[in-house]
């Protein structure tokens, strides 16, 4: 079906979560980013919703600067209060070492960083929500961090 860009709506921007549905499972987005130096907040990416008995959810986080280091961080939790890390910016998830699966990447010259979250094979996750969330270490930024929205995508 195509990438699908999880941020704002055709259309522009808005308050309203923006639901993507794809094969009868889910991918949500929620919160806000933060941007890079360049001024571009990060975005995720995917073409599929996670699905049980795959080998991996793939997952692209774009609009980093060339060459920054990218995190991707999944839990199957989201604090309730957002973690603050520093100069006013907050995390939708648990932090490392509280992060159940945190990946790093470096971005190429296209600013994209590829993912991909392993899956399990166990039925009993059907339903279970996945939320992602990705940081770039950006010194050059008030805060020294960029981040994406978060996702949430529950596994079918």
């Amino acid at each position: 079906p195509g990438k699908v860009q999880l941020g704002d709506p055709p259309g522009g921007p808005s308050t309203e979560d923006w639901v993507v549905l794809v094969e009868n499972a889910n991918v949500v987005r929620f919160g806000t980013g933060y941007p890079t130096r360049s001024g571009r907040i990060p975005g995720l990416l995917t073409e599929e919703s996670p699905w049980i008995g795959t080998p991996a959810w793939d997952v692209e986080v774009v609009d980093a600067d060339p060459g920054q280091v990218v995190f991707l961080g999944a839990s199957l939790w989201t604090e309730a209060v957002p973690k603050p890390l520093g100069m006013g910016l907050a995390s939708v998830l648990p932090l490392a070492p509280n992060a159940p699966w945190l990946q790093a990447a470096v971005a190429d010259s296209s600013g994209t960083a590829e993912f991909a979250i392993p899956m399990t094979s166990d039925p009993t996750w059907n339903g279970v929500s996945l939320f992602l969330q990705s940081y770039i270490f950006d010194p050059a930024t008030s805060g020294g961090w960029a981040l994406s929205q978060g996702i949430n995508g529950r596994l079918h």
